[in-house]
């Protein structure tokens, strides 16, 4: 009886330490991406890509200002904003940082290794919200100048799109765990 509960609490430690692993696996992992990455953002600001980059941005910003003042009450918002909430939203992509031998190495260990894909998941969401909430703050303006006072609050619609898009990673997630033909079958039983 008392081998079984050290065997158990032995377990349970053995668990929490390969939680603790892949946790540092995935931060050591994230960051040396970042690290690579960074060299390419310096080789673009050096190309002078950023200064163009946001001279578009603020002409672009300055047109849609002004073209707000001559849209028509009658204008058909939706034809844009709809479109493009959805594809921000409908976009999903996850990035769990696997690489090549993981398949060999880690993925057999898939029961234990939850708390890593949790920190990519919680990390894409994160990412991705944010991009779906400055997609709706960019069409927000043109929203409220056609619907007038009858606009819907944008804390609302923030919250529904933050939902949506939460919805999204959550079945991207799924689906690429269900690649394998034989895990396709047992989900669809």
């Amino acid at each position: 009886m008392t081998n079984t509960k050290s065997q158990h609490r032995k377990q349970g430690s053995d668990a929490a330490t390969d939680e603790q692993a892949f946790t540092q696996l995935f931060g050591r992992r994230q960051k040396a991406w970042r690290k690579m990455t960074l060299g390419y953002w310096s080789d673009a600001a050096r190309s002078g890509f950023f200064t163009l980059l946001i001279g578009a941005l603020l002409a672009g910003l300055y047109g849609y200002a002004r073209s707000l003042d001559k849209i028509p009450a009658d204008f058909p918002y939706l034809w844009i904003g709809v479109p493009v909430l959805a594809a921000v939203v409908a976009a999903s992509p996850i990035r769990t940082y696997l690489q090549d031998a993981d398949r060999v190495f880690l993925l057999p260990a898939e029961a234990r290794i939850g708390g890593y894909f949790r920190l990519a998941l919680r990390s894409a969401l994160t990412r991705q919200a944010v991009l779906a909430l400055v997609a709706l703050t960019a069409l927000w303006p043109m929203y409220r100048h056609v619907e007038g006072t009858d606009a819907t609050g944008y804390p609302w619609l923030a919250v529904l799109v933050v939902l949506a898009k939460a919805a999204a990673v959550l079945a991207a997630w799924h689906e690429r765990r269900l690649l394998a033909p034989a895990h396709r079958r047992l989900a669809a039983a």
